[in-house]
């Protein structure tokens, strides 16, 4: 320490020019030794330095691949492995594991269930999810994820009954289809009479009467409706807290408030208001939030 600066000397060159200084925890100094005389320990050529020191907006397989595979590899002696390493892997485990529940599935004597739904990405791209429902030989509910994937074409009934039949078909399981539950939109409807006149046509026990509507969906469509009746006070809470969210400077004058009355590390919450149950945590909040 020499007059509150901390002084920082290279441990490879050891000579009294490679002392430098540390101020207000700036590394600046340091860093700039190291890439101008010992380039090699950062894994970098000298043709390389300016390009690859600098590219902090990499994507995730140019960092692998990039600076930060070697950083890695000379602090710690780790090898890491590459995007095709981690990809072939994923892959082999994923074969495996698909392989495996497609075999349980297969022994299983009685019938299963299923349950779907469909998820649309923030690129507007458009998933569903299928999860099976089963007892399994030592009489235990069971319950996996059978496939994730992107709905191609629209979003209507008879596409995605085509889309759910090739996921059956694959695990070889039509003949065990149970029940399916989904929520209550009229494409979900019209893909269960389409999966009737497949089952129809393929001589498999199933119809519109093994169709499950979702219990959580219809209590949340039931408590949309209440809670209409509370429309303008709770319009109320949710235009306070996005105003308190709108800006940095807004948010801290709010957590400066709340300090003042004794109301610590508690910040308001805003609803999803498909979810009925955040829209709880939202009043619950603002309650304790109350002055």
């Amino acid at each position: 320490m020499e007059k509150n600066k901390i002084i920082a000397k290279c441990k490879y060159c050891k000579t009294k020019n490679s002392k430098y200084s540390v101020i207000n925890g700036a590394t600046t100094n340091l860093w700039t030794h190291l890439k101008k005389v010992h380039p090699a320990l950062l894994g970098i050529s000298k043709s390389q330095r300016t390009l690859d020191l600098y590219k902090f907006d990499d994507r995730i397989s140019e960092v692998i691949e990039g600076r930060f595979k070697n950083i890695i590899e000379k602090i710690s002696k780790f090898h890491v492995v590459s995007t095709d390493t981690i990809k072939r892997d994923i892959m082999t485990k994923y074969i495996e594991m698909r392989t495996n529940v497609k075999i349980e599935l297969h022994e299983i004597l009685g019938k299963i269930a299923f349950s779907l739904d469909l998820w649309t990405s923030s690129v507007v791209k458009a998933y569903m999810g299928v999860i099976v429902h089963f007892i399994d030989q030592n009489w235990q509910l069971q319950q996996k994820t059978l496939d994730f994937f992107k709905i191609e074409g629209s979003y209507t009934g008879k596409n995605l009954a085509n889309e759910l039949i090739q996921v059956f078909e694959f695990y070889n399981i039509e003949s065990k289809i149970n029940g399916i539950t989904v929520d209550n939109a009229t494409n979900n409807d019209m893909m269960i009479y389409h999966l009737e006149l497949w089952a129809i046509d393929k001589d498999i026990s199933f119809c519109t009467n093994n169709h499950f509507h979702c219990f959580a969906h219809v209590v949340n469509l039931s408590v949309q409706a209440a809670l209409k009746q509370l429309k303008d006070e709770i319009d109320k809470i949710r235009n306070l807290i996005i105003k308190s969210h709108s800006s940095p400077q807004r948010h801290q004058k709010f957590l400066e408030i709340s300090s003042l009355n004794n109301i610590k590390n508690l910040s308001p919450i805003l609803d999803v208001p498909t979810r009925w149950n955040s829209i709880y945590n939202m009043i619950q909040r603002a309650l304790n939030l109350r002055v």
